[in-house]
């Protein structure tokens, strides 16, 4: 079954920024609520399908104070079944090929996301004798192969 691709009427100010930073990056076009899995609805916020890269903007994941009565609120991704339905979805991503990055919208508009992303395609192009040194100094770990 090819994956579809769902055309949202908007993407957010977060979607657009990383998707100008990947362009940045020199990295091809991306696509907004990529729809990666053959049988769940599950979507990427952005992603570059050619390359299986998959980049999660996550929201909601700082408790708030209802204005209005006082309760604390958290966001989906924080609560345990919303937290469950994100390992979940993100395993099968994994699962599949995708590289899979999470960001919070802070990451996004401070532009630490685009520092990772730089960092990852630095170090995915080098060779694999400079990565084996890194690890051996303790400058990365051997999962970042």
């Amino acid at each position: 079954m090819k994956a579809k691709t769902k055309k949202p009427a908007c993407p957010s100010q977060e979607q657009i920024l990383i998707s100008i930073h990947l362009a940045e990056l020199g990295l091809p076009p991306c696509v907004f609520e990529h729809h990666f899995h053959e049988s769940r609805d599950w979507r990427f916020d952005v992603s570059i399908p050619g390359i299986y890269l998959g980049i999660e903007i996550e929201g909601g994941i700082h408790p708030f104070r209802n204005p209005k009565n006082g309760e604390m609120i958290v966001g989906r991704h924080s609560r345990g079944a919303g937290y469950q339905e994100d390992l979940d979805k993100y395993n099968a991503a994994t699962a599949r090929g995708w590289r899979v990055f999470r960001f919070s919208v802070e990451d996004v508009k401070f532009g630490r996301s685009r520092e990772v992303l730089a960092d990852w395609i630095r170090f995915a192009r080098e060779p694999v004798s400079m990565k084996l040194r890194a690890i051996a100094r303790g400058a990365c770990s051997p999962v970042c192969f």
